[in-house]
């Protein structure tokens, strides 16, 4: 990640082909041009395979480059649910241009990753990381990621198990709704009376003392209300 190996040998190739001097073909007999166009053909397969070397290289470097952005873009989406961020990390004999990293706290574990600067831009919403590499490996990252999506799912069902009980829930709870709704209204008609009751207890002429007038209205309007029925 430190050179372009196929602009090196296609520079290496450039001056190959450039250092070589035609043979004079006015001495076609020669052994000195025999010579020269053995090696000047010696030289020229030799620019050719560097050349073809250099482009199995570009094919596999573009390769490369979208196998890290397609990776990249999966990281960023899994930066952007777990707790994260991004810091300068080096690493030895690697590129300036690769220090960037990404840091995620999985619920089993930190994990990280380097990207490219000119892949920078998809991790720009992340804040500055404030914590240090806690020294995992490749093989503890890629398996803090698989527990962490074991716990994912598990999390999951968990989910769908609340949700199924939920929606068996429902009607019961729109039931009971209507019912406190009914109870309000009955208890409302109740405390009406007990209302007109407390108005009409100083003015009661009745023998009974004190004024019962009412209270059997009163009783059987919260009777009605708690049983659920209608006269």
């Amino acid at each position: 990640m430190t050179d372009n190996y196929a602009a090196l040998l296609r520079q290496t190739a450039r001056v190959y082909r450039e250092s070589l001097a035609a043979p004079d073909a006015d001495d076609i007999f020669s052994l000195a041009y025999q010579w020269q166009d053995k090696k000047h053909r010696h030289v020229h397969d030799l620019c050719n395979e560097l050349e073809q070397t250099a482009d199995r290289i570009e094919k596999l470097e573009a390769a490369r480059d979208g196998a890290y952005t397609e990776r990249n873009r999966l990281v960023a989406f899994l930066a952007s649910i777990y707790p994260s961020g991004v810091k300068k990390t080096a690493i030895p004999g690697w590129d300036e241009a690769w220090h960037g990293c990404v840091y995620i706290d999985l619920p089993t574990g930190q994990a990280s990753w380097h990207f490219h600067d000119s892949e920078a831009h998809l991790f720009a919403h992340l804040p500055p990381y404030d914590g240090e590499w806690d020294g995992h490996t490749t093989e503890e990252k890629y398996e803090r990621l698989f527990l962490a999506s074991s716990h994912a799912k598990q999390t999951d069902e968990l989910l769908a198990d609340y949700m199924k009980f939920a929606d068996a829930l429902m009607p019961h709870t729109k039931k009971q709704n209507d019912r406190i709704e009914e109870l309000e209204a009955a208890l409302g008609g109740a405390y009406s009376w007990i209302d007109r009751w407390a108005k009409h207890v100083p003015n009661c002429r009745a023998p009974m003392h004190p004024c019962a007038c009412g209270r059997d209205a009163v009783m059987h309007e919260i009777s009605k209300a708690l049983e659920g029925k209608d006269d």
